[in-house]
């Protein structure tokens, strides 16, 4: 099987059968035609396999793996090969399609965890040099939390390095900055930064690089089905964060376009990311984000009740999580084993939102106690919230590390909100433990 060189030419220039200018980077004629660029620069082989079949093969066809070997005396013999991945390329795929395996279940599954946009991840991989770096840094840590912290973490704080790098010389690109690859490489850092060690603010992630491209894409029509996917997923850890991280400064109507990129308003969490939504622009106006001490100069009027009114709006929402949480199904002894997966991954799912569906409550009740129009009964329900959170989180053990990494950001809120030095407690200590199984991902062995 001879490899034969086929030339250095784009995709795009190789599929219209024109010259190729090889620029590096992006060639002249897909930036003029403002399309995107793969593979300019790079060395192809196309791979000449001579079948030989024998009138005993022709018979029967030989399995998927198997190959046929000419022997010394020129007849032939069907020897069956286990599949192995033959370069870096196809091992990067084989792995990372091993960390979606739903047996992995719902503690270590990523795409349960993390979004299903994941699933459409290894047919991009080979496109785009900073995902796949992202990739390689995201298999490594993954597997290092399923072995139980088995091996060296330089391995994954070096090719986390690595991943940044790259990806930082990506953006240096406008065409393949825009790409949707690029964004999602960045979301792959974002979950990658969840293991590294020694960060000061365990709640600040790449989800400002995020909102960054994000903005500077800009309005791109005709999205594909993975960059749809990639879009909704995107809005999530970047309107948490935001509520923490004053530097994601997104306008009102950015916000609604990124909320309203999923249609599924019509969901229970999909109504809760719309009243979500409304809560950076409001904490903006007043100039106070959460996790510090900061109070807001003179009372709002204006945002205290945009603030109450919201809350109100969010109670129904709220009592669907809370009902449907308290409805969920517990497995029994018997039943085959996909069964018992599924009743696992939606008792997870529905424990995870009402967690997330409380936060969205401590949020709105905070806005309107900085806005100047707290009053006891609004720390009381706040007091409320924590307290059920705090509950969730010890419930939600049982699917740490990934299946309850949801509860860290709600955990956080109940630390930076409470005024019970009780609840308080609690909460910090569940963070920390929280934190401690993706830390020791990273401790030196």
């Amino acid at each position: 099987m001879p490899g034969v060189p086929s030339g250095r030419g784009c995709d795009a220039c190789r599929k219209q059968k024109k010259k190729c200018d090889v620029a590096g980077g992006t060639c002249s004629r897909c930036k003029r035609l403002q399309i995107h660029c793969i593979g300019s620069g790079k060395q192809r082989y196309k791979f000449v396999h001579t079948k030989e079949y024998s009138l005993d093969c022709a018979r029967q066809a030989p399995a998927a793996d198997a190959i046929t070997l000419p022997l010394r005396d020129n007849s032939l013999s069907t020897t069956i090969i286990k599949p192995i991945p033959t370069n870096r390329h196809t091992q990067r795929i084989a792995a990372f399609i091993d960390k979606l395996n739903p047996l992995r279940g719902v503690k270590y599954n990523l795409a349960w965890s993390y979004g299903d946009y994941l699933l459409d991840v290894p047919a991009r991989l080979g496109s785009n040099e900073a995902l796949d770096a992202a990739a390689d840094a995201l298999i490594t840590a993954s597997d290092r939390l399923s072995a139980g912290y088995a091996g060296q973490s330089y391995q994954f704080l070096a090719k986390y390095t690595e991943a940044v790098r790259v990806l930082r010389l990506c953006l240096n690109d406008q065409w393949t900055a825009r790409t949707s690859e690029t964004l999602c490489a960045v979301m792959l850092l974002t979950i990658c930064q969840i293991f590294v060690p020694g960060r000061k603010d365990r709640l600040a992630s790449h989800s400002e690089g995020a909102a960054q491209i994000y903005r500077y894409r800009g309005r791109q029509k005709g999205r594909d089905d993975f960059e749809r996917k990639l879009i909704c997923t995107l809005r999530g850890p970047v309107l948490f964060e935001a509520l923490f991280n004053e530097n994601i400064n997104l306008t009102a109507e950015e916000w609604d376009e990124l909320i309203g990129a999923k249609p599924d308003s019509a969901s229970l969490e999909g109504q809760m990311m719309s009243f979500l939504a409304r809560a950076p622009t409001l904490m903006r106006r007043g100039g106070f984000v959460l996790g510090r001490e900061s109070r807001m100069q003179e009372a709002s009027p204006s945002i205290e009740h945009e603030a109450h009114v919201l809350h109100q709006d969010f109670l129904p929402v709220l009592a669907g999580f809370r009902e449907r949480f308290h409805a969920i199904e517990t497995p029994n002894g018997s039943g085959n084993a996909d069964a018992k997966l599924m009743i696992e991954l939606r008792n997870c799912h529905y424990l995870r939102t009402y967690g997330l569906g409380l936060f969205v409550g401590i949020v709105l009740n905070y806005i309107i106690s900085m806005s100047g129009g707290g009053s006891s009964r609004t720390s009381e329900v706040s007091q409320c919230y924590g307290d059920e959170i705090v509950v969730l989180a010890r419930a939600a053990s049982r699917y740490r590390p990934l299946g309850a990494g949801a509860l860290s950001v709600c955990l956080a809120a109940v630390s930076s909100t409470s005024n019970s030095a009780e609840t308080k407690a609690a909460a910090e200590e569940l963070l920390f433990e929280y934190d401690r199984d993706f830390r020791d991902v990273c401790t030196y062995s």
